[in-house]
């Protein structure tokens, strides 16, 4: 995460996302902060980009339809009007 913010600072990011070649300054960011790793940007950084983004819609949706989320009790709150 830290390397894709690092990416927004420096320009990286477009109207449609990331510019070409972002998962191999990713995969650089991995090395340097991990020497010894094998993880690759593809499918590990891909993967995890598609099911977050997955995950969001689905809480931008639920949020949308009047579901919330009630801090003090750690409960899902929705209305029974639909």
């Amino acid at each position: 995460m830290a390397a894709l913010k690092d990416l927004v600072t420096h320009g990286w990011k477009s109207d449609n996302g990331f510019r070409t070649g972002y998962l191999v300054r990713c995969e650089n960011a991995m090395k340097v902060a991990f020497p010894n790793t094998d993880l690759l940007a593809t499918p590990y950084i891909t993967s995890k980009i598609t099911s977050w983004k997955k995950s969001y819609g689905n809480i931008v949706t639920a949020q949308s339809s009047g579901v919330g989320f009630n801090t003090t009790t750690g409960e899902l709150d929705c209305t029974n009007e639909q």
